[in-house]
């Protein structure tokens, strides 16, 4: 199984996160597979640049013609605000991609939550619960994704829908491991960009990392203010 990693970015949030991203990726997975990073019109300095200019109403459109440009069995698809923080383990990663076919299409690399543990590595998420189909940090089969998104003009949060509908399984990463780890911590709330602005907690992270960024033109996410 080969494996790249596909990071949905936009015009927008990308001169904000693209640092961020770069510095705690090749920190913390120094061994990582190629990185595409998708944006409307704005190279990335550090990646392969995949530019394709849809709204976000179409925005799976933009996820689905990312993957046809790209030729690996396994795409880590995740958002442009995944950073990760600490070493990530290769072993693990390789070991859950070797679950990967076309049954079990998809497994997830957040916190588990509504699964059933299999083994050390890997459990089962609930097949009916919600959010399978969401484009958090997550592990797919290129090509059934690819065939998910066929003739699907959806935002973000639409897509997450797609997959209590689908006749496949899908996983998420083990209760106790903590290998992959970008940042967010299960019911912890705000965390990295919510809903378009800096979370607080991301202030303390980027002081450890030594990294310098203006959190003014973005400003900071507060609970019932938009």
């Amino acid at each position: 199984m080969t494996l790249s990693i596909l990071v949905m970015s936009c015009d927008r949030y990308s001169k904000y996160t693209s640092e961020l991203f770069h510095h705690c990726i090749e920190k913390y997975w120094e061994k990582h597979p190629k990185v595409y990073y998708c944006n409307e019109t704005i190279d990335n300095q550090y990646y392969e640049t995949i530019k394709i200019n849809y709204p976000v109403e179409k925005w799976t459109r933009r996820v689905k013609e990312s993957l046809e440009k790209i030729d690996t069995d396994i795409v880590l698809v995740c958002p442009d605000d995944t950073f990760f923080r600490t070493k990530v383990n290769d072993n693990v990663i390789n070991k859950l991609c070797n679950y990967i076919d076309d049954k079990l299409i998809a497994i997830n690399l957040e916190p588990p939550f509504d699964c059933q543990q299999v083994n050390e590595i890997l459990a089962i998420r609930n097949q009916k619960g919600r959010w399978l189909t969401s484009f958090m940090p997550q592990l797919w089969n290129r090509k059934k994704l690819i065939e998910i998104l066929t003739n699907k003009d959806l935002t973000p949060r639409q897509a997450e829908k797609l997959g209590a509908n689908l006749p496949y399984n899908f996983g998420i990463i083990a209760t106790n491991l903590i290998d992959v780890n970008f940042g967010k911590k299960m019911f912890v709330y705000p965390y990295a960009i919510t809903e378009g602005k800096w979370a607080l907690e991301i202030v303390a992270f980027c002081k450890q990392e030594n990294i310098e960024i203006n959190f003014n033109e973005l400003g900071f996410f507060e609970r019932g203010v938009k």
